[in-house]
């Protein structure tokens, strides 16, 4: 990875921590929950007392607000709504790789919104 790719691995790594800082708490809790901590939308469930249908719907409106958020940024951050794993407990973010955030609440095949770019 050459001096340019580092460089837009940090600004993209920047600008997604600064667009997730800014969301309401609950939202951003889900979303560090389930990317950082890699706990369940099951287990996210019990733990702010809420159904699973309603962390998956908290989790999709996080995802939305952050492609909005980042809807003007370079192609180095994505955001893709499609089944994707939650990484693993304390597993970091490749720099080298665009930033790829998803859902897997619904099966692939009846969710078939694009990635944004």
């Amino acid at each position: 990875m050459g001096p340019v790719d580092t460089f837009e691995a940090k600004e993209s790594k920047e600008a997604l921590i600064k667009a997730v800082d800014g969301m309401p708490e609950r939202e951003r809790t889900v979303l560090m929950m389930y990317y950082y901590d890699g706990l369940t939308l099951t287990e996210i469930g019990q733990v702010l007392g809420v159904t699973e249908s309603r962390v998956c719907q908290i989790h999709t409106k996080a995802l939305r607000q952050l492609r909005s958020k980042l809807a003007d940024r370079p192609e180095t951050v994505r955001i893709a709504v499609a089944p994707t794993p939650a990484p693993r407990h304390g597993a970091p973010l490749q720099a080298s790789a665009p930033v790829e955030l998803g859902c897997n609440c619904w099966p692939a095949k009846s969710h078939s919104a694009p990635s944004v770019r």
